[in-house]
């Protein structure tokens, strides 16, 4: 659903998986998550998406 870094000061997101809102994310994360500007979207590749081959 989402990258979260943990850093000194607090869970910072820094990327949301495709199709999902930075605002879903927030909504279903239990602990606060700092937003620093805008959160790019994830870059997955083919396999991670249909599974592996074979």
């Amino acid at each position: 659903m989402a990258v979260v870094e943990p850093t000194e000061g607090g869970l910072v997101l820094r990327e949301c998986a495709p199709g999902v809102t930075v605002e879903q994310i927030l909504a279903a994360t239990g602990a606060p998550l700092r937003v620093e500007g805008p959160v790019p979207e994830m870059r997955l590749m083919p396999d991670a998406v249909s599974g592996p081959v074979g």
